[in-house]
């Protein structure tokens, strides 16, 4: 099984594809992982390194064939995955890859407080970054894909990281998983 977890910065969704992961012994495939990594091999910040991506289409789409190329061959191994990334339900989607899409989100107040606490910045300096961040994504993501970043027809469920625990959002997961015999 193939197990999407997307949604806006500083939402949880890493946190929780990470416990989901110590839950089930899935293989954890991140984009946003993977996007920090390019970032750093050219020596950049993640928002210069956004902007860069917005003006340099291949950084994009390098990194979407590389999660789609590993996702594959999780799924040739016969692994169970789960897939990190803010793009990664619409692009499996897209790709005709079955999987069990999730979208977190959370209001931007509470997002801004998670970052500025996770990267020791400023709560408005977080607040800042993350629509920057998702002012650019969104433009890029529409000129490449022609795709909306929120469309919640693509996910199978859709939750707020505000009203529910890491583990509490886990667990729903894991019953949805279990509840679904098609994937």
């Amino acid at each position: 099984m193939i197990v999407t977890i997307s949604g806006p910065p500083g939402s949880g969704k890493t946190t929780v594809a990470e416990l989901l992961v110590k839950r089930t012994g899935f293989e954890l495939i991140s984009a946003g992982k993977r996007f920090r990594e390019m970032a750093q091999e050219r020596g950049l910040s993640l928002p210069d390194f956004g902007a860069l991506a917005k003006e340099d289409f291949s950084i994009d789409r390098e990194l979407d064939e590389e999660i789609v190329r590993r996702v594959r061959a999780a799924i040739e191994d016969g692994k169970n995955a789960v897939v990190d990334g803010r793009l990664t339900g619409q692009m499996l989607k897209r790709e005709g890859i079955e999987s069990l899409r999730i979208w977190i989100d959370c209001p931007l107040d509470v997002r801004a407080e998670r970052v500025a606490e996770r990267d020791g910045e400023e709560l408005n300096q977080a607040r800042g970054d993350i629509l920057e961040r998702e002012n650019l994504e969104g433009e890029r993501y529409h000129s490449i894909y022609n795709m909306k970043l929120r469309d919640p027809h693509v996910y199978h469920l859709v939750l707020d990281s505000h009203c529910e625990t890491p583990e509490d959002i886990v667990g729903i997961i894991l019953e949805k998983m279990e509840d679904t015999d098609d994937l």
